[in-house]
């Protein structure tokens, strides 16, 4: 039982269990914004379909057929928690187009505590602007590319990004 508990003791020395990942920001991003991407997965970059909001999970789904286009969806989740969506696509010459969106997740009023007192409410979001642009390379190939303003409120903690 000894020689148990050591070679225990040991691996944990050896190797630590970390409590939390801390390696990615805004993982808000990663959620699916369309109801068709999350009906096949979540992440569905293959489907090509006149459906503006697929362009957050690949900009270069976003073509000339959309045209003056709006997107906008909401979707109540669990617990107060809110996302949503509006995105807009304009036609750019023959073969190009370009678009804007944005999308937010706000969390809900959530109860601040501190030891024994309840200090107030304290609200959590996530907020990003994006703009997309593609282009008809050939008859069967389309590029896209998206830039995205990214903006994060935890309690009081503020994050801002970048991101292409």
């Amino acid at each position: 039982m000894r020689k148990i508990v050591s070679i225990y003791f040991l691996f944990l020395c050896v190797f630590p269990l970390p409590a939390q990942e801390g390696k990615t920001a805004f993982n808000f991003l990663s959620l699916p914004n369309s109801v068709h991407a999350s009906a096949l997965g979540g992440n569905n970059i293959s489907i090509i379909e006149n459906d503006l909001s697929l362009v957050y999970q690949n900009p270069g789904l976003l073509g000339q057929e959309m045209d003056r286009t709006v997107s906008a969806s909401y979707l109540a989740y669990i617990a107060d928690i809110g996302m949503g969506n509006v995105t807009f696509a304009k036609k750019l010459g023959e073969r190009s187009s370009w678009g804007v969106g944005f999308n937010y997740t706000n969390y809900g009023k959530m109860l601040e505590t501190g030891q024994d007192q309840i200090i107030g409410d304290l609200n959590a979001s996530d907020i990003a602007g994006n703009i997309f642009f593609s282009r008809d390379l050939t008859e069967k190939i389309r590029g896209g590319v998206a830039a995205k303003l990214v903006y994060s409120n935890y309690e009081h903690t503020t994050a801002i990004g970048l991101g292409v």
